[in-house]
């Protein structure tokens, strides 16, 4: 009679393991870029959708309401908060990982009048995350929108 082999040799499972490592370290670069390229689109993504909630509530309240940098630094969150008394409505976190977050002119705070245009000054915001990757240019509008354009140097 012949003895049937069940199961796998030391030497096959030595061999599948290191072929499985060589691909985990191929592949590895690859999924860096894609988490990061997935933080900064999920970090403008809410940057768009606070300047559209400001705007909501300016119309909704039918009073001025403002989107503005915690502490002065846009990368340490957001805050909509209406204008006359301060009241916040929605704060957002402050960005993950080693994303910068800065309006090219220096701007703050963006304050929506009861209309729903923006009274403050128009500016551009640039969103990187580190020098080595491309990051977001996001242009605000009159009306508050926020366009996006990918910016390919972030040093």
């Amino acid at each position: 009679m012949k003895k049937l082999n069940k199961g796998f040799t030391l030497l096959e499972l030595m061999i599948s393991l290191a072929i499985v490592a060589i691909l985990v370290a191929a592949s590895a670069p690859g999924i860096q870029g894609f988490v990061i390229n997935s933080r900064i689109a999920a970090q403008t993504n809410d940057i768009v959708s606070a300047l559209a909630y400001a705007r909501s509530e300016a119309l909704g309240r039918g009073r001025s309401v403002s989107l503005s940098a915690v502490s002065g630094d846009w990368a340490n969150g957001f805050l909509v908060q209406q204008v006359s008394g301060g009241q916040v409505i929605r704060s957002y976190p402050a960005l993950s990982g080693t994303s910068t977050l800065t309006a090219v002119g220096g701007t703050t705070v963006f304050t929506f009048t009861s209309t729903g245009l923006l009274g403050s000054t128009l500016d551009d915001m640039d969103l990187c995350h580190g020098s080595d990757y491309t990051g977001r240019t996001i242009s605000i509008t009159g009306v508050g929108v926020g366009n996006v354009q990918h910016k390919n140097d972030c040093s």
